[in-house]
């Protein structure tokens, strides 16, 4: 929300940091997670990225408006009022919450400075709250649970235009939000990309992600397999895949399938496995899964079955005519096959026609489109949703592309064929949810201070949006933020309906005990999560600002 202020006098600022024996990153939840109500007093939410090896100091910097022409101490103290209140708890997973304030005050993990000078004239002073290691891991598991300590700050003097007020300190231990799947420390020079999932039919999940390396990205040719059998708590590691990239997993007739390009811009190949992706085809022929001999480009995006056909929507990433080098080389198609035939066999696929970049689209804005989702909407037509690149300062859009009954043709009509979608610019999916009759998807919002970045490079937040009608969306829940927009990402998800629950997978870059994370796009996690009754959720007030 915005700050709301009220009266004439000097307020107070608290902003919080963090200083540790390792290398801890910190970042508000969200710098408007604060207000001023109507007695002055003060919340600000922050993450404290807690680290069990050492001793953690907040350091809470204390800010004062106006002239000040006196010494006045401030003194810190943890509010008795709040010794009877529950922690808050910030679980995705939504467990009873298994700690009281009485918990924490009983403890001396917490060591409260004394009283801390303003002198005259100045306009900041600092206090610090220790943190013992070890003081926050009786009983928790390092999950996202939050723990909220109340901190009082009052005045010596009533003239000194500082008014008591409360900081709300989240404690989190350092560790990724979510299931840790996969961890690769960017020491390696190599991050996850394309994590993507899919549910068996005895309830099993199986994951995937590509690896990627920095030092000569255009041979990335490894895919990763992973298999939960108890809902995601635990995974263990199937298989490594040698000649898949940017791949989708998925089942049909009872097997596994994964499907996508070979390496980066590589061709189009699908693999089968029946025993839960420990070992797989090889798509060394074209009755074997060799389907496409042409640049193939692409993410984990869904496979849907529609009117008797499967469909996958893809990017061909040759250069011709338009395209060239970057993303506006990127032709979106759309590939298709018959219910109950071969998958292996490339003579029952059917591949549409592409469509390529065209400069003068959204007024000369148009930057190129990219990982397509095919949608059957709700007139009953296949189409194909893309996410679409646009300039710094411009509104997020989405491309909607018309596909022919037989899969053959694919048009666009750029004066109709685009729509405004918050988070349009970066990698979404899309399903459509029976029960519900809406479409749901997972993608990256921007708060509107980031004017200066590109929309496609802002993915710490990450939003649960729905839809009656493909082209109107609405934010519905905010599943995970950070402030960090250059470090920390939670990015290009893949997920599936579970029951009352969505399930997903995130390829998430995240503060680590080795220094975190390349950056936001590099990511060192494969994190899963999940959504509890996902349909009880509410639009938000983000729905004011969808840009």
């Amino acid at each position: 929300m915005r700050p709301r202020i009220f009266g004439l006098l000097g307020l107070i600022i608290i902003l919080l940091s963090v200083c540790s024996g390792t290398n801890n990153k910190y970042g508000l939840l969200d710098k408007d997670d604060f207000y001023l109500s109507d007695t002055l007093s003060c919340e600000i939410k922050t993450i404290l990225w807690y680290s069990a090896n050492a001793d953690t100091t907040i350091i809470v910097d204390i800010y004062r408006s106006g002239e000040i022409n006196e010494d006045v101490h401030v003194n810190i103290s943890i509010n008795p009022d709040s010794s009877d209140r529950k922690i808050e708890n910030a679980r995705l997973d939504a467990k009873p919450n298994i700690f009281k304030y009485s918990a924490l005050l009983a403890s001396d993990y917490y060591r409260l400075p004394g009283s801390y000078l303003f002198k005259k004239g100045e306009q900041k002073c600092s206090i610090a709250l220790l943190v013992k290691k070890n003081a926050l891991l009786n009983n928790w598991d390092g999950a996202l649970e939050s723990y909220i300590l109340p901190v009082t700050l009052s005045p010596s003097s009533p003239y000194a235009n500082i008014k008591s007020s409360t900081a709300m300190v989240v404690f989190s231990r350092m560790k990724a939000p979510g299931t840790v799947i996969a961890h690769i420390p960017a020491s390696e020079k190599k991050f996850i990309g394309s994590p993507s999932i899919c549910i068996m039919p005895n309830g099993n999940y199986i994951a995937s992600h590509d690896e990627n390396t920095v030092v000569n990205p255009t041979t990335n040719n490894i895919t990763h397999v992973y298999r939960s059998e108890d809902k995601g708590k635990t995974w263990a590691y199937m298989s490594k895949i040698t000649g898949q990239f940017w791949s989708s997993v998925f089942v049909y007739q009872g097997d596994l399938y994964i499907h996508g390009p070979d390496k980066v811009a590589g061709k189009l190949v699908i693999r089968k496995s029946t025993d839960y992706g420990k070992t797989w085809t090889n798509p060394d022929k074209d009755t074997n899964g060799l389907l496409l001999e042409r640049r193939i480009s692409g993410a984990p995006t869904p496979v849907i079955f529609h009117k008797e056909r499967i469909w996958r929507a893809i990017e061909d990433a040759s250069f011709s005519g338009n395209n060239s080098e970057g993303k506006w080389r990127y032709q979106a198609m759309m590939t298709s096959a018959p219910m109950g035939s071969d998958l292996l066999d490339a003579s029952n696929w059917t591949t549409s026609n592409t469509l390529q970049y065209d400069s003068t689209y959204l007024d000369g804005k148009f930057g190129g489109w990219l990982e397509g989702n095919a949608v059957a909407g709700p007139d009953g037509k296949l189409h194909n949703i893309l996410r679409v690149e646009v300039p710094v300062g411009c509104y997020q859009y989405a491309a909607l592309v018309s596909i022919s009954d037989d899969g053959k043709t694919a048009s666009f009509d750029p004066h109709t064929g685009f729509f405004r979608m918050a988070g349009g610019a970066s990698k979404f999916t899309i399903r459509y949810d029976e029960l519900s009759k809406k479409y749901y998807t997972l993608t990256n919002y921007n708060y509107e201070e980031y004017t200066d970045i590109r929309p496609t490079r802002i993915r710490n937040v990450l939003v649960l949006m729905s839809s009656d009608n493909i082209r109107n969306w609405k934010i519905n829940r905010i599943l995970l933020r950070h402030s960090d927009v250059r470090n920390v990402g939670f990015q290009y998800v893949d997920w599936q309906f579970d029951g009352e629950d969505i399930i997903f997978t995130s390829r998430t870059s995240y503060p680590d005990e080795f220094g975190g994370a390349m950056n936001y796009h590099n990511a060192n996690y494969l994190t899963f999560h999940r959504i509890f009754r996902f349909r009880d959720t509410k639009e938000t007030d983000l729905n004011r600002n969808t840009t």
